[in-house]
């Protein structure tokens, strides 16, 4: 009963820290070219 549970929890656990990195890695790849752009704008401003 106890073994269930706990295994049930750590799948649980396991299946939203993937899905947080894949959300992260998602963010990175949509605001990486912003970033670069942002960078770029400010460097010939300076």
């Amino acid at each position: 009963m106890l073994g269930e549970m706990s295994k049930f929890l750590f799948d649980i656990q396991r299946k939203f820290f993937l899905s947080l990195m894949l959300v992260a890695l998602l963010l990175c790849l949509f605001l990486y070219p912003h970033f670069l752009l942002g960078l770029s704008i400010v460097s010939t401003l300076c």
